[in-house]
């Protein structure tokens, strides 16, 4: 659960990070299209493509909804299966067979929220 929170508070910080930038990309260009456009005419216009861009990007709060849900009902299948292989094939009565259960089990966990949320984001480190 922690890492499913963690991970769709990374997504929104990136989906708030990706709308900050392009509004500032928009706000640059702005100045030259006022001539051109009114301004109320304007204002739909880049908050539609504001829209558009997060979507096609898959920062869309229903797809980033989407991501962590998806991303929990693999953490719950992954853990599901390594349970039902342990009662299958282990002893749950041996000690050292539930500590080596619950090393793997630890194990998975962390690798889980090493490889989704605790990764480096390539788009940070290009913006600094």
């Amino acid at each position: 659960v922690t890492s499913s929170a963690r991970y769709c508070a990374k997504l929104v910080q990136y989906h708030l990070r990706v709308k900050k930038a392009f509004e500032k990309e928009v706000e640059r260009h702005r100045a030259q299209m006022e001539e051109l456009v009114p301004a109320v005419l304007m204002d739909v216009v880049v908050s539609r493509n504001i829209h558009q861009a997060l979507r096609e990007s898959g920062l869309s709060p229903p797809k980033i909804v989407l991501a962590v849900f998806q991303y929990t009902v693999l953490q719950v299948v992954g853990i599901v299966f390594m349970f039902i292989a342990f009662a299958a094939f282990t002893d749950v009565t041996d000690p050292a067979s539930v500590s080596v259960n619950c090393a793997l089990i630890l194990g998975v966990i962390v690798g889980f929220d090493q490889t989704v949320v605790a990764r480096p984001d390539p788009v940070k480190e290009k913006m600094e």
